[in-house]
């Protein structure tokens, strides 16, 4: 932000060129504050080819043994990271925290299930790791927007196929 003031203060623009040069620093000004209050204070956390490494590793981790997994804490010695910034680098480079990643591989896992009809709405949550039939379906309705047995349901209902009755005749020559 300092910059851009700098940058206002020592414009070498002319007139209708500097009032547009003006208005876009402004914005960026702008940009800057509301940055500022849409993320948390302190510092942010820095990645190097390492740690990105790691990041990827544990996430290999997690899904080898999602069904079994390790405590966050457990995952971050294991690949020799502070737990904190393990799940900020989750967050970075795979849209969720490592909580969430599992609760995605276990969901989609459990909706495989419900698809191939080899399981029913209990035995897919109990197979994925969840106790609580009714936390399952809360989950899986934040996922995917139903609850599963409304899923399994709407995926088993068979196709309709609605005729049109033909008005006219389109073979004319």
């Amino acid at each position: 932000m300092r910059v851009a003031a700098e940058q206002i203060l020592n414009c070498s623009f002319e007139a209708g060129n500097r009032r547009l040069y003006f208005e876009g620093k402004a914005l960026e000004i702008i940009a800057c504050i509301m940055e500022n209050f849409s993320t948390p204070s302190g510092p942010k956390p820095f990645f190097n080819t390492s740690d990105i490494e790691r990041i990827h590793y544990a996430r290999e981790l997690l899904t080898r043994d999602f069904l079994n997994p390790p405590g966050l804490m457990d995952l971050a010695r294991s690949v020799g990271m502070h737990h904190s910034k393990l799940n900020q680098g989750f967050k970075l480079l795979f849209g969720n925290t490592v909580f969430g990643h599992l609760t995605e591989m276990r969901l989609e896992e459990a909706k495989h299930y419900l698809e191939s009809g080899d399981m029913n709405c209990a035995e897919a949550a109990l197979s994925v790791g969840y106790s609580s039939l009714s936390h399952f379906a809360k989950a899986f309705n934040r996922q995917y927007g139903s609850n599963p047995s409304s899923y399994i349901k709407r995926i088993s209902a068979p196709v309709r196929i609605r005729r049109f009755p033909m008005q006219g005749n389109c073979l004319k020559s």
